[in-house]
């Protein structure tokens, strides 16, 4: 998105180019923001899942790579 941004943004005139970047800025800080919440989100409702089964991660065997 910000690539795209600046690749359009180079045909425009300062003032208009500067409300562009602004304007997408406030939009990739509010997917960024959003998406932190629905990860924060995701997480706990998983972990609530696990947890009513039984499951702890903590018991859980990790992979090991390499």
């Amino acid at each position: 998105m910000a690539a795209n941004a600046m690749i359009q943004s180079c045909f425009m005139q300062p003032q208009q180019r500067q409300r562009f970047l602004d304007t997408t800025a406030r939009k990739i800080l509010h997917y960024q923001t959003r998406n932190a919440c629905s990860r924060r989100s995701h997480r706990k409702t998983t972990l609530r899942k696990l947890h009513r089964l039984g499951i702890t991660l903590a018991s859980l065997r990790r992979c090991e790579s390499g």
